[in-house]
């Protein structure tokens, strides 16, 4: 076992738990996008972003997929881990700037709008989190779509965007 502090509430875990496993033991909120149980974690969408410190080195890392080794600080509520889950969730929007889910989990963490461009209407319906890529691979077992591009032009798609 191991002893993990998250934002002032200490908590003893097995090795290997994920930093997201153990904010929710002390029910900490971390948002989550791409996170689901039962898949693999891609961290591909970024808004489980928190601080940590272990070893005597600070970083930011994906809560959903980062796996706690040692005795370790995590902070969510810091000012870097805020402003870094602020950044990816303006950018999210400004992809999605219609979607529900994203504009509901936008309030509950303060974010209202984005200062960035938005996207092509045809990019609109898709945030990127990618489980309906680990969904179709790891669930259905073929890998009949997957992300294609880079950076505003990236989307999912079949082999050679073909039908």
């Amino acid at each position: 076992m191991i002893t993990v502090t998250i934002d002032d509430r200490e908590i003893e875990v097995p090795k290997e738990t994920t930093i997201l496993e153990a904010a929710r033991m002390v029910d900490v909120w971390i948002p989550t996008l791409c996170f689901h149980p039962a898949l693999s974690q891609t961290a591909s969408c970024r808004i489980c972003m928190v601080e940590v410190e272990a070893g005597g080195r600070v970083r930011m890392v994906t809560a959903c997929n980062y796996p706690l080794r040692s005795d370790s600080t995590v902070r969510v509520s810091s000012d870097r881990a805020v402003a870094s889950r602020r950044g990816v969730m303006h950018l999210m929007l400004a992809r999605c700037p219609e979607s529900s889910e994203l504009r509901e989990l936008a309030a509950r963490m303060g974010v209202d709008g984005t200062p960035y461009p938005t996207v092509t209407e045809t990019q609109r319906n898709c945030i990127l989190c990618g489980l309906c890529v680990s969904v179709c691979e790891e669930v259905i077992g073929v890998s009949a779509i997957s992300f294609v591009g880079r950076g505003v032009n990236r989307t999912v798609a079949t082999p050679f965007r073909r039908p």
